[in-house]
This record gives C-alpha cells, structure tokens and sequence, in this order.
C-alpha cells in the first residue's frame, strides 16, 4: 500500500495488482479487503458504543451521588432546624415558667394591699385575713409584665414559624 498525497494529507492508497487485476497491491482479493474493512470498522463502532456506555455509566454514578450528597445535606439541615426549633421550645417554657415565677414573686411581694389580723372570740389567737387586692392596681401592676413577655412570646412564635417554613 503506497502512501499518497490526496487534499494535501498522506493517505494509505490500495491499488490493483499489475499483474493480477482481481487482488490488490497488497496480494489480497477485492472481496477479501473489503469484508476485513468492514469487521474493523464494526469492531471499531463496537468499541466507541462500550466507550460510550461507560462514560454514561460513569455521568450516572456521578449523578447518583450529587443526589445523595444534596439529600444527605438537606437531612443535616432539617435536624439542625428541629434542633433549633426544640432549643426554641425549649426556650419558650423558661421563659414561661420565669413569667409564672416572677407572678409569683409580685405577689408575695406585696401585690396585695395589705394583711389584717382578726382574733375570734374566745381562743385568744390571732389569725391572719388577707385582703383581696381590688382588680384595678393588679391589672395596672402586671400590664408592663404582660406586655413584655407577650413581645418575647410573639418574637418566638415569628422564629419558630421562619424555621418551619425555611425547612419545607
């Protein structure tokens, strides 16, 4: 097979035979050359088609794992949100108990308006009797209260509901 130059690049070239016109330069038949061209090329395709299959192959498992990677990621993030959320609830009911803490503590504090003794006729002991404090100075007293926990409550209530959404 003589190398020429065809559209200026260095090509193999099978020519015929000068001597036998059914075989090529090479001593093979015509039929012979072309049947073992077209199993190179088949093998050839055979082998691009593999190639390509495990590329994709490949491009799948590549897939395959950003999936899990993303859904292992979106598992961290939603048990760092109930996370949050529980320290949230958790914060809510101190705050609720210090709420009922200091009620608590006003009111031994002298919330009411003042204590009287009553002795009864015959025992000579003195029993305390308090008196109820009138509903106006208690509502006074306890508004500011009311009204400050009610903007943590509510601030804590806005949070929870960012983080419930924010995880959806």
């Amino acid at each position: 097979m003589p190398i020429q130059q065809i559209g200026g690049r260095n090509v193999y070239v099978i020519t015929g035979s000068n001597k036998d016109p059914r075989l090529t330069s090479t001593g093979q038949s015509w039929a012979n050359l072309v049947t073992q061209q077209k199993y190179m090329l088949f093998q050839e395709a055979q082998k691009q088609a593999l190639r390509e299959a495990q590329l994709e192959e490949a491009d799948f498992q590549t897939q395959v794992r950003i999936v899990q990677e993303q859904r292992n990621a979106l598992q961290r993030e939603i048990e760092r949100n109930r996370k949050t959320i529980a320290d949230m609830q958790a914060k809510q009911l101190t705050e609720n108990s210090r709420r009922e803490r200091a009620n608590q503590s006003a009111i031994n504090k002298g919330i009411l308006t003042g204590q009287r003794t009553s002795s009864s006729g015959g025992g000579g002991g003195r029993t305390p009797i308090q008196i109820t404090p009138n509903k106006g100075n208690v509502e006074d007293h306890y508004r500011p209260y009311i009204l400050d926990e009610q903007r943590k409550v509510d601030t804590i209530n806005s949070q929870l509901c960012f983080f419930l959404n924010s995880s959806k």
